[in-house]
């Protein structure tokens, strides 16, 4: 007891040392762990965020599938107006609102039209932000897991 007492310091200095030895390698480790398993979050990350870039191109696809068959409609019916008119004869008043009906139909799909092509045009750039922002995830998941080879090797080149 006597002995414990006079010299803690030294035996308590060389239990850090000792600790630290075996700390810093655990740390290490851990830290190389964390760092794989990180790696790893990061990986599944992008391939879910590939696949929400894949169902919003589909979506895409589909609404501009939508909007062209609109587009159509629209080119129908105003070649109906047009023909319409140029059968005109007889009573023209009747006529005249008919056409001014049909032409107030075309003008609002004419609106609707343009509203959905900048929907598409919004969603098409919406798309291309997350595809550049995949791409930057990408990048730097590739920078880190090169970084992390390099630290491994570091580590492994260390040991021996």
């Amino acid at each position: 007891m006597n002995a414990a007492t006079q010299h803690p310091a030294a035996e308590i200095e060389a239990l850090k040392k000792t600790e630290d030895i075996v700390f810093d390698s655990k740390t290490s480790s851990a830290k190389q762990q964390e760092m794989e398993a990180h790696l790893l979050e990061l990986q599944a990350e992008v391939i879910v965020r590939e696949d929400q870039v894949t169902q919003v191109e589909k979506k895409l696809e589909a609404r501009e599938r939508a909007l062209n068959e609109r587009q159509a409609l629209l080119e129908a019916h105003i070649r109906v107006a047009e023909s319409e008119k140029g059968r005109a004869g007889g009573d023209s008043n009747s006529k005249n609102e008919a056409s001014a009906s049909k032409s107030e139909a075309i003008h609002h799909l004419e609106a609707e039209l343009k509203r959905q092509e900048a929907a598409l045009l919004q969603a098409q750039e919406a798309l291309r932000e997350r595809e550049r922002y995949i791409e930057q995830c990408e990048n730097e998941l590739a920078e880190r897991a090169l970084n992390l080879d390099a630290r491994e090797a570091e580590l492994r080149a260390a040991s021996q």
